[in-house]
């Protein structure tokens, strides 16, 4: 018992000093593409998602997605540590989003599970 928590320490300091750290941070997309998107990350998240989401335009910031407007979100693990949400908001025109069931087949497309806010 003590030499597996030791070793998940040791994990945890080894991941926290390559710029990982253990928690929520998401990429807001919501102002470059339509439908209006936020990916959520919950686990081992870092440097290198951050980095990602700066060169695909979107903007960067720990902690959750903003909940306002928010109509459902598809959920996937990414790897073991971490998985991913991405939230969809409230929007009209070319791609409206309303209800969860104009969220439902974004979600099937990619295999995620459908989620409530």
């Amino acid at each position: 018992m003590l030499k597996r928590a030791t070793c998940l320490l040791m994990t945890m300091w080894a991941l926290q000093s390559c710029g990982y750290v253990w928690g929520v941070t998401h990429c807001d997309f919501r102002e470059v593409e339509t439908p209006p998107r936020c990916q959520e990350r919950e686990g081992a998240a870092g440097a290198a998602f951050m980095a990602i989401c700066e060169v695909t335009k979107g903007s960067p910031v720990e902690g959750p997605c903003p909940r306002e407007d928010l109509v459902a979100g598809c959920r996937g693990e990414t790897n073991p540590a971490m998985v991913a949400t991405d939230w969809y908001y409230r929007a009209e025109g070319a791609e409206p989003v309303r209800t969860r069931d104009d969220v439902k087949p974004i979600c099937d497309e990619d295999g995620y599970t459908l989620v409530d806010p």
